[in-house]
């Protein structure tokens, strides 16, 4: 009997890998968007040296939500070749991550977010919040603290989980109205993404039922309220929430794209003396990921990437800016098994795994970045070629 389950086990992986399989190679053959452009090896980021080579400034940090190595892979063969690069393969520094839980060796997105932006492990679900109830001040609140400007740039909610471990705090991640309110009494300078749902209420046809609309409430504290790709485009002040979805951006649909989101953002930004701290999400890998839609993963690889170029762009520019690309985590297992021209793929899971994620970075503080190590190391080097401490750090208990 249990000879027999194990044959009927395999045979039900064995189809469905064939169906993955099958899956991508019946899918178009160009799948790369128009405006994306693949690195060349002739514009490989060098390092910066003399002064420029330890003086951080700026930080922009990019996570692609359940990007992992495979994923990074797939997209590249499929849109530059298998002798072709991305991007952020053009990044000179390169390292690999772990990413397991306090709780779990799989971790979700709120306990990784909460590792890259404080520094210290959590449960899944909660939002740099540890087990016991304490809050954990994270790297943007430490930018705040310095006086130095931040962003949010996301393509799910901004009240999502990763944006949310960066700029509040919640016992759990579905919080999401909560979340909202922590976010705009943080006082960010750039808040771009969807979730406009998660700021309205439901007689302007959001989702709150506490009444407050956290639009009006944000213009009155002088931000600019923006939900259209035109408005976008003319921005030329802070600070701005910007909100084009009611969840999730469709990058395909009318919603402004990552890449375009970035450009602005670090224009802004970069005009800040007291320099800024950046984070930017490729939200929708892991969600394409969970439903095994190979050719829609390589299309937010690939918009990610563009994104990761206009960083590198104002990096390269700058001097003083320290890039970092990396996931929270990989979904589906997936593996790219063989076909140079229509890539063969099998998926493993529709949830996340606990493999290891890559990391690339560019800019000065870039070489303490490489080999391999924990997700709480990203935020420990980041604060300390900033200077934040101390780091990791408790905030004080909230008044009564």
């Amino acid at each position: 009997m249990r000879r027999m389950q194990s044959l009927v086990i395999a045979a039900f992986f064995f189809s469905a890998m064939l169906c993955a399989c099958a899956a991508l190679k019946a899918g178009p053959t160009d799948i790369t968007p128009s405006a994306y452009q693949p690195c060349t090896r002739a514009a490989t980021f060098e390092q910066p040296t003399g002064r420029q080579a330890n003086a951080v400034k700026n930080v922009i940090l990019l996570i692609g939500d359940g990007m992992g190595l495979n994923h990074i892979w797939l997209s590249r063969v499929t849109a530059a070749g298998a002798d072709g690069r991305l991007n952020m393969e053009c990044m000179p520094v390169s390292g690999l991550v772990t990413t397991y839980s306090a709780s779990n060796l799989k971790t979700d997105s709120a306990a990784a977010a909460t590792a890259l932006a404080t520094g210290r492990k959590t449960v899944n679900g909660m939002i740099s919040v540890l087990p016991d109830g304490t809050r954990l001040k994270t790297l943007l609140e430490k930018a705040e603290q310095r006086r130095m400007a931040t962003g949010l740039v996301v393509t799910k909610a901004v009240t999502d989980a990763t944006p949310a471990a960066f700029s509040a705090h919640n016992a759990t991640r579905d919080d999401q109205n909560a979340i909202a309110e922590d976010i705009l009494a943080n006082g960010i300078d750039i808040i771009m993404g969807g979730g406009r749902k998660y700021w309205l209420p439901s007689v302007k046809g959001g989702g709150r039922t506490d009444g407050r609309d956290l639009t009006l409430e944000a213009t009155r504290q002088g931000y600019r309220y923006i939900i259209g790709r035109q408005e976008l485009e003319d921005l030329q002040t802070l600070p701005v929430l910007g909100l084009w979805a009611e969840n999730s951006l469709d990058e395909d649909g009318d919603g402004p794209t990552l890449a375009a989101m970035t450009a602005k953002a670090v224009q802004l930004l970069g005009r800040e003396p007291g320099g800024f701290f950046l984070l930017v999400e490729g939200s929708q890998i892991d969600t394409r990921a969970h439903r095994h839609d190979a050719a829609a993963v390589i299309r937010r690889v690939l918009g990610f990437d563009a994104a990761v170029k206009e960083a590198l762009t104002f990096a390269a520019k700058d001097g003083h800016t320290l890039v970092i690309v990396t996931a929270d985590h990989e979904t589906g297992g997936l593996v790219v098994l063989d076909g140079l021209q229509r890539p063969e793929i099998s998926w493993a899971t529709f949830d996340h795994s606990s493999a290891p994620v890559a990391l690339f970075a560019y800019g000065p503080g870039a070489g303490d970045f490489t080999g391999m190590y924990d997700n709480t190391e990203v935020a420990l080097r980041i604060a300390r070629l900033l200077g934040f401490t101390p780091f990791p750090e408790d905030l004080l208990p909230s008044a009564p």
